[in-house]
C-alpha cells in the first residue's frame, strides 16, 4: 500500500524545506511536518536530519527518494496525459455526407480539420439515401431533409440554392422556355430518391 503521506515527503526534497512544501500544496507547515512524521511512523525509519536553521535527507531519506520519486513521477505524468487528452478532441468520428455534396464541399476542408484535431479518426460515408443515423452508428449526418426523430439534434450547417440550368445547344434546338408552365413541354432531367424511389420535383417562388 502507497502511503498518503508520500507525496508530501517528495513535495519537501522538491521545494528545500517544510514552508515552502506547504505553500505548493496549500497546506500549513504543521500539516507538512505531522505528515512526514507519520511517514516515518508507518515506515519505522528517520528520512530527515532536523535542525533549527537546516534540513537534509538521511541515509534511509535517500533511498526512499531514490526508489519512489521516478515512480510518482511517472505516474503524475501519466495522469496529466491523460488529463490533457480529454481536453484535446480525440477517437473515431463517423459521418454519413450526401455524395455530391460530400465531395465538393465537405472533402476540401478535411485537411485543415485533421491538422487542427489530429487525434480525430474521420470515417466518411457518402450516400444520398436517407438512413437512420442512430441504427447506423453515426455521429453527424448532413442531409436536406429534417429527420424528426427526437433522438437527433439539427441544426442549420449550410444555404443551398437550387438553380434551374440548360445547355446552349438545348435552348438553340428546343427554346428558351418564358414561365415555369412551359417546362412541362420540355425534357427535364428529375432527381430521384435512393430511399423512396421517388422523383423530386422543384417548387417556384
Amino acid at each position: 500500500m502507497i502511503p498518503n503521506q508520500l507525496n508530501i515527503f517528495l513535495a519537501v526534497i522538491r521545494h528545500g524545506n517544510f514552508s515552502s512544501a506547504a505553500r505548493h500544496l496549500g497546506v500549513t507547515s504543521a500539516a507538512v511536518s505531522k505528515a512526514v512524521a507519520q511517514l516515518e511512523k508507518s515506515l519505522e525509519l528517520r528520512l530527515f536530519h532536523r535542525t533549527t536553521h537546516s534540513l537534509t535527507l538521511t541515509e534511509d531519506g535517500h533511498e526512499l527518494h531514490k526508489r519512489t520519486g521516478p515512480l510518482v513521477e511517472q505516474l503524475e505524468d501519466q495522469i496529466r496525459r491523460s488529463k490533457d487528452k480529454k481536453k484535446q478532441p480525440h477517437g473515431r468520428l463517423k459521418v454519413n455526407l450526401p455524395d455530391s455534396f460530400g465531395r465538393m464541399v465537405v472533402l476540401p476542408l478535411l485537411p485543415a480539420f485533421l491538422e487542427k484535431y489530429p487525434d480525430i479518426e474521420l470515417d466518411l460515408q457518402f450516400d444520398d439515401r436517407i438512413g437512420d443515423l442512430v441504427k447506423e452508428g453515426a455521429d453527424v449526418g448532413i442531409g436536406v431533409m429534417l429527420n424528426q426523430d427526437s433522438r437527433l439534434i439539427a441544426r442549420d450547417f449550410y444555404q443551398l440554392q437550387p438553380v434551374l440550368v440548360a445547355s446552349s445547344g438545348y435552348i438553340e434546338k428546343f427554346g428558351e422556355p418564358a414561365t415555369p408552365n412551359e417546362l412541362l413541354h420540355h425534357n427535364c432531367i428529375a432527381y430521384r430518391s435512393s430511399t423512396t424511389g421517388r422523383k423530386k420535383t422543384g417548387t417556384f417562388a
